[in-house]
């Protein structure tokens, strides 16, 4: 694979939250428009490796991190971190949608918070058109002026999206997205992903392996806050190149 076809490069991450090192000299490329998972036991520094992509680990006073993120070959330490978060949306494990917000002010609350102006009718577009690309516009086109957090939690984790991805990132970072949801609603979300990665790089913090091995295209293994390895998923599951990676596929440890 040739670098072009990476959308995001990591080059010896290390992260600290105080004195205690989280993360190890992690060196990663992640393939474009494809859905890469972060798997690994509890603790490992999956969450901690996706939130310093967009900054988010090193707003923590007690938190610190060093080392390279290109995002299509450009090193985002000299972008303003507006823009780096404008360019890779987040999801978090639990629906969030602003409480004071009603369900269409959600979807641009990025605008709002830039202080970016739209007419109304270029705001009634990107709502019409989010809300469709995450299925969520006919349940939700009569409940546009009702708070985002009255549609059910299925509902609110893809507003979530759906405000993520009205700035038109290039990269969207999960972090869990269904740990708090019923199967029902995580089958949603999970056909949704697999959607989305025709228009967007999708990378996807799971603690499940069968979901790791349902909806990703490659998937990057976390051990003690090294990434051990990371591949085509199918070449993972079946032929993993570190012991490590076979022993927790195999449920030696989780």
């Amino acid at each position: 694979m040739n670098e072009s076809a990476y959308a995001l490069e990591t080059r010896n991450i290390s992260a600290w939250y105080g004195k205690d090192q989280v993360l190890f000299n992690v060196s990663a490329q992640i393939p474009e428009k494809k859905v890469t998972a972060v798997m690994g036991p509890s603790g490992c520094g999956k969450t901690t490796f996706v939130r310093t992509l967009n900054g988010l680990h090193q707003t923590n006073p007690q938190a610190r991190a060093t080392g390279t993120i290109l995002l299509h070959g450009v090193d985002t330490s000299t972008l303003d971190i507006v823009d780096v978060r404008k360019r890779m949306g987040m999801v978090f494990q639990r629906p969030n949608p602003f409480p004071t917000m009603t369900v269409y002010e959600n979807v641009l609350a990025g605008y709002y918070l830039t202080g970016c102006h739209l007419s109304r009718q270029k705001g009634d577009e990107i709502v019409e058109t989010t809300l469709k690309k995450v299925g969520l516009w006919d349940e939700a086109q009569n409940k546009l002026f009702k708070a985002g957090t009255s549609l059910s939690g299925g509902q609110q984790q893809r507003l979530c999206i759906a405000r993520a991805i009205a700035m038109e990132p290039e990269v969207i970072l999960f972090d869990e997205p269904t740990s708090a949801l019923d199967p029902k609603a995580t089958a949603v979300i999970e056909e949704l992903l697999s959607n989305l990665k025709t228009e967007y790089t999708i990378l996807f913090v799971t603690h499940g392996l069968q979901q790791a091995a349902r909806i990703s295209d490659f998937v990057g293994f976390f051990m003690l806050g090294e990434l051990v390895e990371l591949g085509e998923t199918k070449r993972i599951f079946v032929t993993p190149q570190d012991k490590r990676t076979e022993d927790y596929l195999s449920g030696k440890y989780g």
